[in-house]
């Protein structure tokens, strides 16, 4: 059994907070354009290095010397985090890095796999499969301060950091009746979504919009195996992430039904329409006014979706040379295979890239137009001299 305790970070660094981070810009000058810098970040000379202390338990044990067994349990809390805060745009600026607040991360990673390669007929067989289960909750922010909302994500005490934040649709405008059972925004029309009012005092406004729970994976597996027949070798690396979230904003330009841009096949069969599809479930197409309600319910549980997966990451097969044969012309060991990456997945999230993120946690889980990965495969010769 594994007890231990750690601390790491430092009180104080380097006086870069004074420093502001610079972009690159255009100008015009003389009627031509030039190239500048622009302040892209309020300076902080009072940064300093995010304080963590981690306690763990663990055990490794060997079970009927083919199977290793490992498990770990930690609770890590942070301090001092790093964060870039929304600051009002009359600064100049629009975030600020700052030390601000606390969370702790409780979970625990378990690893199951083969000591040694076993013995299947003329096959060997080697495996590895992990489970990590991961929980954050913030303790602190700033002083005084609850929440942070920044997008369409709210970082709140209590909660994890950057849930997905918006309004709850429950349906579809239909008729009179419906503007007459459920309150709605001004320039709300027959064929906009019917937004939940959440705190009952029958108007639509932001005090009506909810956490959907946090964009981060609540269990992450790995199951790696490599089999071994003769001279030929086949691996494979399955990777799988569940529970997690996106709020798609590709899939809030394709299926808002506004405009003339090209829509998907999901949003053509269910959209609403009093004749054609008077059962639809989605807002009904509409070239003209972008109303409050749509534009609204861009950040909603209508493109807060689920975006747990299950991919086929790796797949070689690979043929090893006889060394007999290599030993003739001085080489050492030469290997020919097929390699594939991003093969298969498995998933019901429709957004081009799922595991797009941002470079600020405050607003993860945002995926709009990113491109997706590629699925590749390619043939190669490995060659030791």
């Amino acid at each position: 059994m594994r007890l231990s305790w750690g601390k790491s970070g430092n009180n104080q660094i380097p006086n870069y907070g004074a420093l502001a981070l610079m972009g690159s810009a255009d100008y015009v000058t003389d009627g031509s354009i030039a190239s500048g810098s622009i302040i892209g970040d309020s300076p902080n000379p009072d940064l300093s290095w995010e304080m963590t202390s981690t306690w763990n338990i663990g055990f490794d044990v060997t079970l009927m010397k083919y199977l290793d067994l490992s498990a770990d349990f930690y609770i890590a809390n942070t301090q001092d985090l790093l964060l870039n805060v929304p600051v009002p745009q009359q600064s100049g600026y629009t975030t600020s890095l700052q030390n601000i607040g606390e969370v702790r991360n409780t979970g625990f990673e378990v690893r199951l796999a083969t000591a040694k390669d076993i013995r299947l007929g003329a096959v060997d067989w080697n495996s590895n499969l992990s489970l990590s289960v991961n929980k954050d909750k913030v303790l602190a922010l700033a002083p005084g301060q609850t929440q942070i909302i920044s997008g369409n994500n709210i970082t709140k005490i209590g909660n994890s950091i950057g849930e997905l934040y918006g309004y709850e649709v429950i349906g579809v405008y239909k008729s009179d009746a419906d503007f007459q059972k459920y309150p709605y925004m001004a320039g709300t029309q027959i064929g906009d979504y019917i937004i939940a009012d959440l705190n009952g005092d029958n108007e639509i406004n932001a005090d009506d919009k909810k956490s959907f729970g946090s964009p981060a994976a609540k269990a992450v597996i790995g199951f790696n195996n490599t089999f071994r027949y003769k001279d030929f070798e086949l691996t494979f690396d399955i990777y799988s992430e569940l529970g997690k979230k996106k709020n798609s904003g590709t899939l809030q330009s394709l299926e808002c039904g506004e405009g003339f841009m090209m829509v998907t096949q999901d949003y053509f069969d269910n959209r609403y329409h009093p004749v054609n599809n008077p059962e639809g479930t989605m807002a009904t197409p509409n070239m003209g006014n972008y109303s409050n309600a749509r534009k609204a319910t861009a950040a909603s549980n209508i493109y807060f979706k689920d975006a747990s997966y299950a991919l086929l990451r790796n797949l070689k097969l690979a043929y090893n040379l006889p060394s007999a044969l290599l030993g003739k012309v001085g080489i050492n060991k030469a290997q020919v295979y097929v390699l594939g990456n991003n093969l298969f997945m498995l998933t019901g999230y429709k957004g081009f890239n799922i595991d797009a993120e941002g470079s600020n946690i405050l607003e993860q889980g945002n995926e709009k137009y990113v491109y997706p990965v590629p699925r590749t495969i390619s043939v190669g010769v490995n060659i030791n001299f």
